[in-house]
C-alpha cells in the first residue's frame, strides 16, 4: 500500500497555461554578462497585457532602463528604441501566433547595439495536455541570436512562499549561430499561477570568438 501511494504521488500532473488578463503588468531585468572582454548589460523591460481575445493574448513590451558595466545608459538606449511598444500575440500555451508589431530601431552606440540584440522575453513552451515531472518535449525558446527550438525537461514542482513553481532544464538548443554552444542546461522556473517565468538562466560559448555569455532574466 505504501509503495502504491508513493507511485500515485509521483504521478501528479499539472496544467500549464499563461493565466494573464487585460491590463496586467509585469517587469523583468535581463542581465547579459560577457567574459572576453568582461562586460555586462542590464535591461529593465516592462510588459502590459493590452488585450485578451479568446485563447490569444497581446503583450506590449517596452524598454525602460539600461545599465552597461554598472553605468546608467538609458539615454543611449532610448536614442535607439524610443518609447514605443513592441506587441507580441501569444496563445495561452505560450506559443507565438499572429504578427509581431515592430518598433523603429535607430543605429546607436556599438556597446548598446551589442547588448540590445539579446533582448526579448524568455517564456516556457507549454503542452496542451497535462504534464508531470520527468516528461520532456520539443518546443520553441528564446536564445542568443533569436527564437529557436530546444528540448524541455520538466524536472519538478516546489511550493515556495505559497507559490507553485515548476522547474525546467532546457537542452539541445538549436542556436542560429552554429558557432554557439550552450554550457549546461538553460534553467527556467515558472510560476504556475501565471505561467510566467520567475527566473531564466543559461550560458553559451562562441567557438569562433571564445566569448562566453551568461544571460539571466529575473522577474521584478
Amino acid at each position: 500500500m505504501f509503495v502504491a501511494l508513493l507511485a500515485l504521488a509521483a504521478a501528479k500532473t499539472y496544467t500549464m497555461r499563461l493565466n494573464l488578463h487585460a491590463g496586467q503588468t509585469f517587469s523583468y531585468k535581463l542581465l547579459v554578462e560577457r567574459d572576453k572582454p568582461k562586460a555586462s548589460g542590464e535591461f529593465t523591460n516592462a510588459f502590459t497585457i493590452s488585450k485578451v481575445d479568446g485563447d490569444v493574448l497581446y503583450m506590449d513590451g517596452r524598454f525602460e532602463k539600461l545599465k552597461i558595466n554598472g553605468k546608467d545608459r538609458t539615454k543611449d538606449l532610448k536614442a535607439v528604441v524610443g518609447n514605443a511598444a513592441i506587441t507580441w500575440p501569444w496563445t495561452i500555451y505560450s506559443r507565438r501566433t499572429g504578427t509581431e508589431t515592430q518598433i523603429q530601431i535607430h543605429q546607436g552606440k556599438p556597446d548598446v547595439m551589442d547588448f540590445l540584440r539579446e533582448t526579448g522575453i524568455y517564456l516556457a513552451y507549454f503542452q496542451r495536455q497535462e504534464v508531470k515531472p520527468g516528461d520532456h518535449w520539443m518546443g520553441a525558446t528564446t536564445a542568443t541570436g533569436g527564437c529557436t527550438g530546444a528540448t524541455y525537461n520538466f524536472k519538478e514542482v516546489k511550493t515556495i512562499k505559497g507559490k507553485e513553481l515548476a522547474y525546467f532544464d532546457i537542452t539541445n538548443i538549436h542556436f542560429l549561430n552554429r558557432d554557439d554552444t550552450q554550457i549546461g542546461p538553460m534553467k527556467i522556473i515558472v510560476d504556475l499561477s501565471t505561467g510566467l517565468p520567475t527566473v531564466v538562466d543559461y550560458k553559451v560559448k562562441n567557438a569562433k570568438s571564445g566569448v562566453t555569455s551568461h544571460i539571466r532574466e529575473t522577474a521584478v
